[in-house]
């Protein structure tokens, strides 16, 4: 029965004054509404069963859900962690190797270095002895040439006041300067050999050699036979080689004979002249183009020259390497001209002075540049 019905009847039968069937049907509609809302709770709680049976197993899905995420989170953490050690590890492994092989060739090549400065060493000790043995080879033949250099005991004799600027460029030189007695003459020669150093220093003693052979042993008194006289010599004596370069060795000079009983001055001179200066009055002779030695000229006579000293008058005499020298502002040589402009504007002063002079204008003037050539220069006081 429906309630709604019921209350309907209800209301019709207490409108229609029938108590009793109003009582029947109160009780039959509280029975039947306490058994609808009896039935109804049930199915509530049977729904709010269900609902919370699906919402638990939702939650628990949910639950488990989020329990196998976590695990696949774990797993990749440590599936990470653990491929991040290994790579890490071979990483680690792979400096590792690069770093004892580079520590390896370190050492490979530190040994290497070693060996090699030893050998250096060992090579420079060697080189050094070589050096040291040379230079006292060297030295020693320096004094040999010094030796046969005119001394200062037969200049003191012969010239009564001069000074010789001589500066080497290696130990020995090919510049050299000689003097002999004989005739009642006093020979006095400035040369340039060909070369410098131990090549040069051979020709000097060669020169000498012959010089001294001319003079003292063939008797000759003329400065030019002199020198024609060392030519022949010199190309007989150095074309036995057979080469095309034989006897092209020689000299420039420049070779004065002194008449002091008579102040008479004779001189040859080959491509290196002479300056005389006379109360600052300059006397300069033409040097012979030709060198002592193998030349297109060589059987051209040297010629010889005449002049008659005075008192105070100043000789002098020098090879190129003064004049050649590089220095000054420009790096420049210093040339001839200016060599003659100073010897002749110093020739007035004392011999002393003139040295000073001389040895400082060169000096001054080569500065720290490498000093080309052997330097000879000589003044001669009468």
């Amino acid at each position: 029965m429906r309630l709604s019905s019921s209350a309907g009847l209800i209301v019709t039968y207490a409108y229609f004054a029938k108590p009793d069937s109003v009582s029947y049907f109160l009780t039959q509609y509280g029975a039947a509404r306490d058994s609808l809302y009896s039935l109804s709770n049930s199915e509530q709680i049977a729904n709010m069963q269900t609902k919370y049976e699906t919402d638990k197993k939702d939650q628990e899905l949910k639950v488990k859900d989020l329990e196998i995420e976590k695990q696949t989170v774990e797993s990749q953490k440590k599936s990470f962690q653990r491929n991040a050690f290994l790579i890490g590890f071979a990483l680690m492994i792979i400096l590792s190797f690069f770093i004892f092989r580079s520590y390896r060739q370190k050492q490979l090549a530190n040994i290497e270095i070693s060996k090699q400065k030893e050998t250096i060493e060992n090579q420079k000790y060697i080189v050094e002895e070589k050096n040291k043995e040379i230079t006292d080879s060297i030295t020693y033949a320096q004094r040999i040439q010094q030796a046969l250099l005119a001394g200062q005991t037969l200049l003191n004799k012969n010239l009564k006041d001069y000074f010789i600027f001589f500066q080497p460029k290696d130990i020995v030189s090919g510049d050299f300067y000689w003097g002999a007695e004989a005739h009642n003459k006093f020979y006095f020669i400035v040369a340039d050999c060909t070369g410098h150093g131990v090549p040069g220093a051979f020709m000097s003693l060669l020169n000498i050699s012959f010089l001294n052979e001319a003079i003292n042993e063939k008797g000759f008194q003329k400065t030019n036979q002199i020198l024609d006289h060392v030519r022949q010599q010199l190309i007989h004596n150095l074309s036995g080689d057979g080469s095309e370069e034989g006897g092209k060795d020689g000299m420039d000079c420049s070779l004065m004979c002194f008449d002091f009983k008579n102040n008479k001055l004779e001189f040859s001179c080959s491509n290196n002249p002479i300056v005389i200066v006379r109360n600052s009055r300059v006397f300069q002779f033409p040097a012979d183009r030709m060198a002592v030695g193998k030349s297109p000229k060589e059987d051209v006579p040297f010629t010889t020259h005449y002049f008659d000293l005075q008192q105070n008058d100043t000789v002098y005499a020098f090879t190129d390497g003064y004049p050649d020298q590089f220095g000054g502002p420009k790096g420049k040589k210093f040339k001839h001209k200016k060599l003659a402009e100073l010897l002749i504007d110093n020739s007035a002063k004392d011999i002393a002075w003139q040295k000073k002079e001389i040895v400082t204008s060169f000096y001054n003037w080569k500065g720290d540049l490498e000093q080309i050539d052997d330097v000879l220069v000589v003044g001669i006081k009468i």
